[in-house]
């Protein structure tokens, strides 16, 4: 590459006047971004909407893993995003999701599944992959012809569950963003959760109301370093809203209140270099739990509290 003076002055003048929509100003033709925007990754789409990226489209063109790719986005711009099947790509069996416990569940084919029912996903690829569970969980919304149409719920691994509720990652997101939109002095950055079973585990706490322990980081711009006691409350009674399983033994004392702490600055970018030097993830596959279930992981977490 050669230096482009003339490129170098038009940067730095777009640069003085702040980074808020800074992708369209120094990039005007760009059309849209393509990335994951999808579960939990909409968290981060909507910090790039209200500062970098204000004025920008967003398009997560296809759903896969690593496994396989498994579907594609056919409507760009729809919120939440939808994909359809594309059935040579890999083969896929349905697992529903009630069934997901077994070791080995009875599955359903692609023009088998029902619309409105959640199903784990097993794949088969040409290289030889059999039949291996990776943990996605999808919700059927409609069919293409006969490939169906869905919605990317969550991972298996990803649920909370003291007391059977199996609280979902997308309904905490749900509750999380509903929360944040009302904290007028802070903003969110980032958030993960953890079941208090594994707190005990560590120092031997009594158990007779488990509960649900939730970590979040605030923007550095924030006015206030931590959330008040009342905004706290307010994701515990957001999540009842949200789940009437967790509603049902929050009402019985079978689960105790959500306990809600706030993290040093750049806790999950740090968060992120220590799975990666304590796991064998690689950097472009590595995805932030957004429950924890290893002692380490909960360790670091408690270690940042402020």
């Amino acid at each position: 590459m050669k230096p482009d003076p003339e490129r170098a002055d038009e940067l730095e003048r777009e640069f003085r006047k702040g980074f808020i929509g800074i992708f369209k100003r120094v990039w005007p033709q760009l059309a849209h971004i393509v990335c994951l925007t999808s579960s939990t990754f909409a968290v981060h789409v909507d910090k790039l909407l209200e500062n970098y990226a204000r004025g920008c489209q967003f398009y997560s063109v296809v759903y896969g893993a690593t496994e396989a790719l498994i579907a594609l986005n056919q409507n760009p711009y729809q919120r939440p995003e939808l994909y359809t099947l594309v059935p040579n790509w890999a083969f896929i069996e349905f697992i529903p999701i009630e069934n997901s416990e077994e070791d080995q569940p009875a599955t359903f084919f692609a023009d088998q599944v029902e619309i409105g029912k959640e199903y784990e996903l097993a794949v088969t690829t040409i290289n030889g992959l059999y039949r291996f569970r990776f943990g996605d969980v999808v919700k059927v919304v409609t069919f293409m012809n006969q490939a169906p149409v869905m919605e990317l719920r969550y991972r298996i691994g990803q649920l909370l569950n003291v007391r059977g509720e199996k609280t979902s990652e997308i309904s905490i997101l749900t509750v999380i963003s509903k929360a944040a939109k009302e904290w007028t002095d802070v903003k969110l950055k980032d958030y993960c959760c953890a079941e208090s079973v594994l707190k005990s585990e560590r120092d031997g706490s009594d158990l007779s109301a488990p509960y649900y322990i939730l970590f979040v980081e605030l923007e550095d711009d924030s006015p206030n370093p931590k959330l008040s006691e009342k905004q706290k409350e307010l994701i515990d009674v957001y999540l009842r809203d949200e789940s009437y399983p967790y509603e049902s033994f929050r009402r019985k004392d079978a689960i105790g209140p959500i306990e809600v702490h706030t993290v040093a600055q750049n806790t999950f970018a740090e968060f992120r270099h220590y799975i990666l030097n304590n796991s064998g993830a690689s950097g472009n596959q590595l995805k932030i739990p957004r429950a924890l279930r290893r002692h380490d992981y909960l360790e670091f977490m408690l270690g940042k509290i402020l």
